[in-house]
C-alpha cells in the first residue's frame, strides 16, 4: 500500500506540472522535475532504511591508499580515539588482523607499539587546524617496532628518545614529524621499503634521522632532516634511491659506509659542518641524468646557466658529484584540482549510466601532472599527464548493487606531479540511485524515465 501511495503523489505532480519525463534525460534545469521526484526517491530511501551514507572512515582511508599508491586488499578499519573505538594504539594492533586499517584520531598518546603483522596505521585530524596525533614515550623502547612485512605508518608526531626501529621488508613510513634524542627511522636487514616525506629534528647534536643497515632496493625520498649529529647513515646498503631530502645544520649530511650502487640526486646538503662523507672508497652515483645534489659549500660557477655546476664537486674519501646543482632543489605540489568548479548543489545520478565530471588540475612549476580519482567505491589507474589550467572531462559509471535505493559518498580526485608530490581535492558529494533495488519492475520502468541521467540539486 504504502509504495501505490508513493506511486500515486509521483504521478500527481506529474500530471499538475505537464512535464514529459521522456525527455529529462540530460542534465535538469531549474524548475525541471528531476530534483523533485529525486527528492521524493531520496525521503522514500531514509523511510525503508534504504539510504546508505559512505563511511567517512573508508574515504579518509582511501585518500591515503591512494596519495601513497600502496594497493592490495585490506580488511576491516579499527579506531583508536578518546572518544570512542580503542583507547590505546598496541590493543588495536593485537585486535587486528593482517591487512587491517588502524585509523588514530588526533590526541596525546604515551606508549609504544610493536607490529608483527601486516597493517596500515594512519594519524587522522578530526580539523583541519588540528595536530596529527601524537606519541609521546621517555623510555629506550622505540616507539614503532616493526617486525611484520607490508606495514605503513602515516602520519603521526612522535616526541621520543627512539622513534621507528624497522626490521622486515615492504615497509611504508610516510609523512610523520619526528622529535628525537638518538635515533629517528632505523631500518635493518629490510628491502623495498620507503621511507618520504618525514620531518626529522634532532633534540641532541648525537641523535642520526635516518639509518639503513644491510638492506637494499630502499626509497628514501622528500625528508626534511634538520640539527642532528649524522642525517643519513648508510650501512651496507645496496641498489637504493636517495632523492629530495634536504638535510640542514647537522654535523654530517650524509655518512656512508660499505654502501655501493646507490643513486643519491636532487639532494639538499646545507650548512653541515660536513655535508658528505665516506669511510670506505665511495661507489655510488651521485647523480641521474647529469642533475646531481645542491651543496652550501660549493664554490664552483655555472657560465652556461643550466643550472649545473661548470666543475664537480669533492667531499671526502672520494665522493666526486660530476653535476652539482647551483641552486636548493625546490618543487611546489600541485594546486588542489577542482571538481564540477562552475556548478552548486549536489549531483545526484542513477548507477549503471555514464555520468560526466569536469576537473581543473594546474601546477605553478609547470610540472607533468597525473591524476587519479577516489570513486568511493572503487579508484581509477593513474592517468596523465593532465593538459593544466584548463576544464577536462572524464565519464564514470557505478554498477548498480540491488541493496541500497540511495548511496551518499564524497569523490576525490588525487593529482601528483612528476616528482610524486601531491595533492587532493575536497570532497565532492553525490548521491547515486539504484533502480534495480525496487521490486516493482513498475515503479522501476516509471522512474527509469522521470529521473533525468543525472542532475545537480540545491541550485543558488
Amino acid at each position: 500500500m504504502n509504495r501505490m501511495i508513493f506511486l500515486v503523489v509521483i504521478l500527481f505532480i506529474l500530471i499538475s506540472l505537464q512535464m514529459d519525463g521522456e525527455n529529462a534525460t540530460s542534465k535538469a534545469s531549474l524548475g525541471s522535475i528531476g530534483p523533485i521526484i529525486g527528492d521524493l526517491f531520496e525521503r522514500w530511501a531514509k523511510i525503508t532504511g534504504r539510504y546508505y551514507v559512505y563511511p567517512t572512515q573508508y574515504e579518509e582511508f582511501n585518500i591515503i591508499r591512494g596519495i601513497t599508491n600502496r594497493g592490495g586488499e585490506t580488511g576491516d578499519i579499527i579506531i583508536v580515539d578518546d572518544s570512542g573505538g580503542y583507547h590505546s594504539i598496541q590493543t588495536a594492533v593485537e585486535h587486528a588482523h593482517p591487512g587491517d586499517v588502524i585509523l588514530v584520531y588526533n590526541g596525546t598518546y604515551r606508549e609504544y607499539i610493536v607490529i608483527d603483522k601486516p597493517l596500515w596505521i594512519i594519524g587522522v585530524r578530526k580539523g583541519e587546524k588540528d595536530r596529527e596525533p601524537t606519541i609521546e614515550w621517555d623510555g629506550k623502547e622505540y616507539v614503532f617496532q616493526i617486525q611484520g612485512v607490508n606495514v605503513t605508518i602515516y602520519g603521526f608526531r612522535v616526541e621520543a628518545v627512539n622513534a621507528f626501529n624497522i626490521n622486515s621488508s615492504n615497509s611504508y613510513v610516510c609523512r610523520n614529524t619526528i622529535f628525537m634524542k638518538e635515533k629517528g627511522i632505523i631500518i635493518k636487514r629490510g628491502s623495498n621499503s620507503t621511507i618520504k616525506w618525514n620531518k626529522l629534528v634532532g633534540v641532541t647534536s648525537k641523535s642520526i634521522g635516518v639509518t639503513v643497515e644491510d638492506s637494499e632496493k630502499m626509497k628514501i625520498e622528500g625528508n626534511y632532516i634538520e640539527k642532528v649529529g649524522i642525517g643519513l647513515l648508510l650501512n651496507k646498503t645496496r641498489n637504493s634511491i636517495l632523492k629530495y631530502n634536504s638535510i640542514v645544520n647537522s654535523s654530517y649530511g650524509i655518512w656512508l659506509n660499505t654502501s655501493t650502487d646507490n643513486i643519491i640526486f636532487y639532494n639538499n646538503f646545507i650548512n653541515n659542518e660536513i655535508n658528505a662523507y665516506s669511510k670506505t672508497i665511495d661507489r655510488n652515483n651521485w647523480s641521474y641524468n647529469e642533475k646531481g645534489n645542491y651543496w652550501s659549500d660549493y664554490s664552483g660557477v655555472d657560465e652556461d646557466e643550466n643550472g649545473v655546476g661548470d666543475t664537480p664537486y669533492y667531499s671526502y674519501n672520494g665522493i666526486i658529484d660530476d653535476y652539482p646543482l647551483i641552486t636548493r632543489f625546490t618543487n611546489k605540489p600541485p594546486a588542489k584540482p577542482l571538481i564540477n568548479p562552475d556548478e552548486r548543489g549536489v549531483l545526484c545520478g542513477k548507477r549503471d549510466t555514464l555520468i560526466p565530471f569536469y576537473f581543473v588540475v594546474n601546477d605553478d612549476d609547470k610540472d607533468e601532472v597525473y591524476y587519479k580519482w577516489l570513486w568511493g567505491e572503487e579508484e581509477s589507474k593513474w592517468k596523465g599527464p593532465a593538459k593544466l589550467g584548463i576544464p577536462l572531462e572524464e565519464q564514470h559509471q557505478w554498477s548498480s548493487r540491488g541493496d541500497n535505493m540511495v548511496t551518499e559518498m564524497n569523490i576525490y580526485l588525487i593529482v601528483k606531479d612528476q616528482h610524486g608530490w601531491y595533492n587532493v581535492s575536497d570532497g565532492y558529494k553525490i548521491h547515486l540511485y539504484d533502480l534495480t533495488s525496487l521490486r516493482s519492475r513498475l515503479m522501476r520502468n516509471l522512474l527509469d524515465k522521470l529521473l533525468p541521467t543525472y542532475f545537480l540539486s540545491g541550485w543558488n
